[in-house]
């Protein structure tokens, strides 16, 4: 139960972290960049003298790795910029709402039976973005940014996808040298990003960026360590709606609470139409 404990409260975490961005004028394409740095080196000292660097490329998981790696850090980009221009409970929601993917996908990739309940929570769960992403209190806003959230849902649904591929056919017992080497490479993905960021200022990094990166990088590592140990320790159709409704609720209410994001009752309506589809696929 821990690692469900934990996988929650670090993802909230995350998304709190980067509404805070704004704040603290914290660029958070510098921040990400130390945050795959903290987390790819957290993960590799951990494994120290369990590898060898030249090693790597030899592991079957490794074109895996390269994959997801590249996923992440275009989640994470989007994750940032959602929280930033469309709020804190829609960008939760939509990450999390992105378990339809690999739910769906699993009919036909792994042969999960497709009953009428599961059925149904993937099709509440699509009805619930209209009224989440429609007519909310910051309107215009959303109706500027509005493909932030979707992308991400997208984005956030093919790394889940990945994920689930990997663990059951690639990774065995090589898990946080596998999520080490992705958060690598998406690392190596922001360098190069920062490179042509000059808007920003490129690596002209501050005391801001990166105390931020080091936070969000801590927060990145554990809250998918303990989401991957809690599908080893729980039955995934039980620990993964369970996360996903608690990350949404408590993100909901983080963004109504604390930073005054308005939600209209239609919205609220999307919240709870939310919340029951991930019970109606964990029920199924």
């Amino acid at each position: 139960m821990i690692y469900l404990f934990l996988a929650i409260l670090s993802s909230t975490g995350i998304i709190i972290v980067f509404k805070l961005f704004s704040r603290f004028n914290v660029n958070f394409i510098r921040a990400i960049t130390i945050n795959y740095i903290i987390a790819s080196g957290y993960g590799y000292l951990s494994r120290a003298g369990h590898f060898h660097v030249v090693s790597l490329p030899q592991h079957p998981w490794c074109v895996m790795a390269l994959i997801v790696g590249v996923i992440f850090i275009t989640g994470f980009i989007l994750f940032g910029l959602s929280t930033a221009h469309a709020g804190v409970a829609i960008t939760a929601i939509s990450s999390r709402m992105s378990v339809v993917i690999p739910v769906a996908a699993g009919f036909y990739l792994f042969s999960d039976p497709a009953p009428p309940l599961k059925l149904a929570g993937i099709a509440v769960a699509l009805l619930s973005f209209y009224f989440i992403i429609s007519n909310s209190g910051h309107a215009t806003a959303m109706r500027k940014f509005i493909y932030l959230p979707l992308l991400l849902f997208m984005v956030n649904g093919c790394g889940d996808l990945m994920m689930k591929i990997a663990q059951q056919y690639r990774i065995g017992e090589e898990f946080i040298l596998f999520l080490s080497t992705v958060f690598f490479v998406a690392l190596i993905l922001s360098v190069v990003v920062l490179i042509f960021y000059r808007r920003g200022g490129g690596f002209k990094f501050t005391w801001y960026d990166v105390a931020g990166g080091m936070v969000l990088g801590l927060l990145n590592w554990w809250s998918t360590v303990c989401f991957l140990r809690g599908l080893k320790a729980f039955d995934v159709s039980w620990f993964v709606p369970m996360y996903n409704v608690s990350v949404v609720a408590i993100s909901a209410l983080v963004g109504y609470f604390i930073f005054r994001e308005p939600l209209r009752v239609r919205n609220w309506i999307g919240v709870v139409m939310a919340v029951g589809a991930i019970i109606l696929m964990a029920l199924a």
